[in-house]
């Protein structure tokens, strides 16, 4: 039997989600560098969740992972970037010796200012990855016209997006309402929004501030922030400034489940960012049937948004135009519902079992 092994920096919610209908179907092994994650806090043991995995570090190389490459001829091996020593000298081994691999890649951002040298390396792993005998999965069209452009071949490259649960709806989590009702003063009149990932600049959470800065009737809206990250004084600095305290909350990270109980009480999800890679508040909120209106800069947003079909889109730095369309969710709480139910048969289409038909497909 072969056997997959799937190397990761950090454990993630959504994709133990995926790695837990995986291991129903193969033999799989986990290996995660670190088994405790750099920018999030989560409550459970994410690293273990579906079985024990190997945590193989993140500092030096892991021989013990290497010779598992060298010597067992049965093993199949799935790669989630090359961020650390060990993935980065596994894709020059696999290179070598033209060996069959994959590897799962979000957007890339090359505009992050890495440094000359970091630069170089980057581009030589890319040349490499190029001409290796690896296939690409890709987070989303983006990511794949982002390889187009590199010159990938198309036959390289597999649409793998991030998987989200499907298993309840927006109402299983309404038991939870009237708490939220009361923390935040809500009544039937107000449109509740929520928005979160980690607070950094590329996320917009700024520009989300300054949208409701503009909307016409504030004391009908109220936005709530999830996350942790370097911008928070930031933001709670311009919240203040913009005397919106009483409008917009900034709560911490959450764990998946809290941030899906607190979305699906909510009227509509922003996801505001001026880059993401992809974004899980998006996905996690459509497949709740929540509407979002996402920035054409958020990944997930254009990937899976028909603009003013299921949901709306925008350019990521026109918060003017972001503010008008919060406006006209206030005074029109039909389409709201409309495009939630929409937006959850999109959501539909990208099951988890779906997502382990694709690997299976191409891996094994």
């Amino acid at each position: 039997m072969k056997i997959i092994n799937f190397i990761q920096d950090e454990a993630t919610p959504h994709n133990n989600l995926l790695l837990k209908a995986l291991n129903d179907t193969v033999e799989l092994d986990l290996w995660y560098a670190t088994d405790q994650s750099k920018n999030y806090t989560w409550k459970s043991d994410l690293t273990n969740a579906i079985k024990q995995a190997y945590v193989y570090g993140n500092k030096g190389v892991s021989w013990r992972l290497i010779r598992r490459v060298l010597f067992k001829k049965n093993h199949k091996f799935f790669l989630v970037g090359w961020s650390n020593p060990t993935t980065k000298v596994l894709l020059l081994l696999f290179f070598l010796l033209k060996k069959d691999f994959s590897i799962w890649f979000d957007h890339p951002q090359d505009s992050k200012n890495r440094g000359m040298l970091k630069h170089l390396f980057r581009e030589f792993f890319y040349l490499i990855l190029k001409y290796s005998k690896g296939k690409v999965f890709c987070v989303g069209e983006n990511t794949i016209s982002y390889f187009c452009r590199r010159g990938f071949e198309m036959e390289k490259l597999i649409n793998l997006p991030v998987f989200v649960s499907l298993e309840k709806y927006k109402e299983d989590y309404f038991h939870d309402k009237d708490i939220y009702k009361k923390k935040y003063s809500i009544d039937d009149e107000i449109l509740l929004i929520t928005s979160g990932s980690r607070l950094v600049k590329e996320k917009g959470f700024d520009l989300l501030i300054k949208s409701i800065e503009l909307v016409t009737n504030q004391n009908r809206v109220k936005l709530v922030i999830f996350g942790q990250g370097e911008e928070e004084q930031n933001l709670r600095k311009q919240i203040s400034d913009c005397k919106l305290e009483d409008i917009i909350y900034l709560e911490p990270w959450m764990d998946i489940n809290e941030m899906k109980s607190l979305i699906s009480c909510s009227d509509l999800f922003i996801h505001p960012a001026r880059w993401d890679a992809f974004g899980g508040g998006t996905l996690n909120a459509m497949s709740l049937g929540v509407p979002v209106i996402a920035s054409n800069q958020s990944g997930s947003g254009p990937d899976r948004i028909t603009h003013g079909e299921n949901g709306w889109l925008y350019e990521a730095s026109d918060y003017k135009k972001l503010a008008g369309y919060i406006n006209s969710c206030c005074e029109n709480r039909e389409v709201l519902k409309l495009m939630g139910i929409k937006a959850r048969k999109e959501a539909e289409k990208w099951s988890v079992s779906y997502g382990c038909e694709i690997i299976k497909g191409n891996i094994l």
